[in-house]
């Protein structure tokens, strides 16, 4: 493959995504009475987990996992407007901590034989590309949104993320060396590095959601 004899541009390598998690929500109401200026009405607590682990097909293997916990605290509370079609979600402020984690692999097997001056080099191995990455983040955002008919949503905000954690790619080669005339060893090549997150960083986003009865689909562009 292009991957494995170093001939991939990956400047030009593109991909999109896709998730889902099993999240759960309280209103901070159920916490009792209002506290220093802070009304447990207007905070919603949201845990989220998600692990998926992908079976192993054509040497491709990978696995992922994501949890968190965000606090959301309306600032401003929220208004109706023009003849009831339009509503005003007012200003939330979102905090919390969130832990993602991915793991992709591919794994294939080598064989090469070199013959030069009667002497027969054979390489029998296993080359292995991919990546580790594990972050940690605290978010904080301002957003806000306006819902039309009930039906439709659009919000859009402005964040800042603190980020730790490690990204590790791994491109490696390793197998047995023999040599006619009884030479024999092992070879080894490692090429992959170690990096980190940047651990401040700013960001805005906007997206959109439909709302059917308990159903709720969205998208969002950071």
């Amino acid at each position: 493959s292009d991957l494995l004899s170093g001939d991939a541009d990956y400047d030009k390598v593109r991909g999109i995504g896709a998730g889902s998690s099993v999240s759960l929500s309280l209103n901070g109401g159920l916490f009792g009475v209002k506290m220093g200026g802070v009304d447990p009405r207007r905070l919603n607590v949201t845990a989220y987990y998600l692990a998926v682990d992908a079976p192993e097909k054509d040497g491709l293997s990978g696995k992922t996992s994501s949890m968190g916990m965000n606090l959301q605290y309306k600032m401003i509370p929220a208004r109706q407007a023009i003849l009831g079609i339009f509503h005003w979600g007012g200003v939330d402020f979102t905090t919390g901590f969130e832990r993602s984690s991915t793991e992709l692999r591919f794994v294939e097997s080598l064989s090469q034989t070199v013959s030069e001056s009667g002497a027969t080099a054979s390489f029998q191995g296993v080359a292995t590309i991919g990546a580790e990455v594990t972050t940690y983040n605290i978010p904080f955002e301002l957003s806000s949104s306006v819902r039309v008919f009930h039906v439709l949503s659009l919000f859009s905000g402005l964040g800042m993320d603190l980020s730790f954690g490690e990204a590790k790619s791994i491109a490696n080669l390793t197998g047995d060396v023999s040599v006619t005339g009884g030479g024999t060893g092992e070879a080894t090549l490692d090429l992959g590095t170690k990096g980190s997150p940047s651990t401040f960083g700013f960001r805005g986003f906007l997206g959109a959601q439909v709302n059917v009865t308990a159903i709720k689909l969205f998208a969002m562009v950071n």
